[in-house]
């Protein structure tokens, strides 16, 4: 036998419907084939894919199917793009024809409202042969028919030959030849399921990876990849959830995400309560014990506020006023927002006296939420101008936010005599001390003006 080294693996895909020639030739030390009749080897399967009606699970790359075969069905989901967060390959038997709880679990966040429904019907007629030598196996190969139908028409039909590893150089290569001259192409993998099936299946995932950019990118490219950055952080923190591990991973991303998206406010339009529902998802998540965890992010608050930022991601919808024919550069808009919102900020602390009303006081602790919120943004062009800032507005707000506690005089009606009268000593208390903060706010602010200079 010529020596020569081992290679690897061989793909090839052949017409559905091409009869190649025995692979035997004991010039080269293959002087065998036989067929396989493990139940690993020679098998026949019924297929049902499972997706939402606009596929995707499948343009997320999560394949979920029913399987049947020899009688016995399972179910199976293969996600080797996610893993680990999500099985490569992982199958559970049929039980009562429901779905298990733990897969439906893992897929909801891809799913999300959307219902199930059969897409595609696969029949899969697999074939293994063994290509021997003086007795002994040298390799295997499979040959595999696969039929798709949807709404009861076939749509597609392949075939897909795996010529497994063990053979030497020439004897590789004669194998690649009679296939060849079966109408065989040699190709380094085969289509993807979504590729046999076409579109919508071939469409874009809704977790795209976050684009590339620099200080030169458009604006609404860049808001697109932060977004889809943050959104790939909070799925892979919800799946790392939904398997067994802590919340607190995903309690700091959807913090996260409503400090981004109230930051990114002046660009981005979206409803102005997704913020807040984020807050309050990651609250709710906080005081939950674990089985109460699963319930909060299967919520339909949480799923829905997930659909929102998938559309963001996919198509930024910017504030009218931004010119989307060409939107500015990620440096100008970033640089004029930090200015704008430190110019708000100060003009609302310059306006701010001991004396002044409730109202300027809430304006200026608004003005600094906002200012910390973009600054978060933009300190990815200016990092040092926007980390300053947001240091020192951290300060003052510390302040400010004890000038606007609740001092109400209270309701003394149905007390009696003794409890109006702590109740008077408790509002004279925290009048006092609303006081001494707006003086001591007054005060630091005239140290902490230059920082926003």
């Amino acid at each position: 036998m010529p020596q020569a080294s081992l290679s690897g693996e061989v793909r090839i895909e052949l017409p559905f419907a091409a009869r190649p020639s025995r692979l035997v030739n004991s010039e080269l030390g293959i002087d065998k084939v036989t067929v396989l009749g493990g139940p690993t080897d020679r098998w026949t399967r019924q297929e049902t894919l499972l997706d939402a009606a606009d596929f995707r699970l499948i343009r997320a790359g999560i394949v979920l199917t029913h399987r049947v075969s020899d009688g016995r069905g399972d179910w199976n989901l293969s996600a080797p793009g996610w893993h680990p967060w999500l099985p490569a390959d992982r199958s559970e038997p049929m039980s009562d024809g429901d779905l298990p709880d733990e897969l439906a679990s893992l897929i909801r966040p891809f799913r999300r409202d959307a219902p199930l429904t059969p897409v595609a019907a696969l029949e899969v007629d697999n074939w293994t042969y063994a290509l021997q030598s003086a007795g002994e196996r040298i390799t295997t190969v499979t040959d595999k028919f696969v039929t798709v139908r949807s709404g009861g028409l076939t749509t597609s039909r392949f075939r897909e030959v795996t010529v497994g590893a063990g053979l030497n150089t020439e004897q590789r290569e004669w194998v690649i030849e009679i296939l060849g001259l079966a109408g065989g192409t040699q190709v380094e993998e085969f289509v993807s399921l979504a590729g046999r099936i076409g579109a919508p299946a071939t469409g874009r995932t809704d977790f795209p990876a976050p684009a590339p950019w620099d200080d030169h990118s458009r604006i609404d490219v860049v808001i697109g990849s932060l977004l889809a950055a943050r959104l790939q952080m909070i799925i892979t923190a919800d799946l790392a959830l939904r398997g067994g591990g802590p919340a607190d991973p995903l309690i700091e991303q959807l913090t996260a995400v409503a400090t981004e998206l109230r930051g990114l406010a002046p660009f981005l339009r979206h409803p102005s309560s997704l913020p807040e529902d984020y807050i309050e998802i990651a609250e709710r998540l906080r005081a939950a014990d674990p089985d109460e965890a699963l319930t909060v992010i299967n919520s339909g608050r949480h799923l829905k506020a997930l659909d929102t930022l998938i559309r963001s991601v996919r198509a930024p919808r910017l504030v009218d006023g931004i010119d989307t024919d060409q939107p500015p550069k990620a440096r100008d808009a970033f640089g004029g927002l930090l200015e704008r919102v430190c110019l708000d900020f100060v003009e609302a602390c310059d306006r701010l006296s001991p004396e002044s009303d409730d109202e300027a006081w809430q304006a200026a602790v608004a003005a600094g939420g906002q200012l910390i919120n973009s600054a978060a943004i933009t300190q990815m062009i200016k990092p040092k101008r926007s980390k300053r800032v947001r240091r020192a507005t951290k300060s003052m707000l510390a302040e400010l936010r004890q000038s606007i506690i609740d001092s109400s005089p209270p309701e003394i009606d149905r007390l009696s005599p003794a409890e109006a009268f702590e109740a008077g000593r408790s509002f004279e208390r925290a009048d006092a001390r609303r006081q001494a903060a707006r003086a001591r706010a007054v005060a630091l602010w005239s140290s902490l003006r230059g920082e926003f200079r």
